[in-house]
């Protein structure tokens, strides 16, 4: 079925496109909840995506107010909030600090491991290679064997991503 035909298209498919995609004067609890309204989703789909990024204890405050970071998360929350089977980030880690990079890996991999598809679309030198890449859940990617510092500690690099697969499926 054409996705402009779905009833309710964030119950199969979530995307981030662009993480600026939003009113800078509303809170990014309003943005979520005005998305979910326009979908028939549940206020606690809302706030459930929020507290799944990281978000709920800023989540009334203005969203213009928001690093770009925190747009990416608030993004990410929003390709949830129908909890689809497949999810779309078009470059999530462009624009975050090094903890936000570490984070985003790490949802990723959460994704993974629920069984989400999907896909990134990523620019070169931050993702484990550049283009468009499928989610394959069952596998980590072999990655160069470096390690990244943050406040958070050390994390390894490699396994950092669900595996990079050629499918589109």
């Amino acid at each position: 079925m054409p996705y402009r035909n779905l009833r309710r298209p964030l119950d199969h498919v979530g995307s981030l496109l662009d993480a600026a995609a939003l009113h800078p004067g509303r809170s990014g609890r309003n943005h979520l909840l005005w998305l979910a309204h326009a979908q028939g989703l549940a206020v606690r789909r809302v706030d459930h995506a929020l507290d799944l990024v990281g978000l709920a204890s800023v989540a009334r405050r203005k969203a213009g107010g928001y690093s770009l970071g925190m747009r990416r998360r608030l993004g990410s929350a929003a390709a949830l909030l129908g909890d689809p089977p497949i999810i779309m980030l078009d470059e999530p880690f462009n624009g975050m600090d090094p903890d936000g990079i570490i984070w985003m890996r790490r949802f990723l991999r959460s994704l993974a491991a629920q069984g989400r598809g999907g896909g990134v679309q990523q620019g070169e030198g931050v993702g484990p290679s550049p283009g468009a890449v499928c989610l394959d859940c069952s596998r980590p990617v072999p990655g160069p064997g470096r390690r990244e510092k943050s406040t958070a500690g050390e994390v390894p690099l490699a396994g950092s991503f669900p595996s990079v697969s050629s499918r589109t499926g």
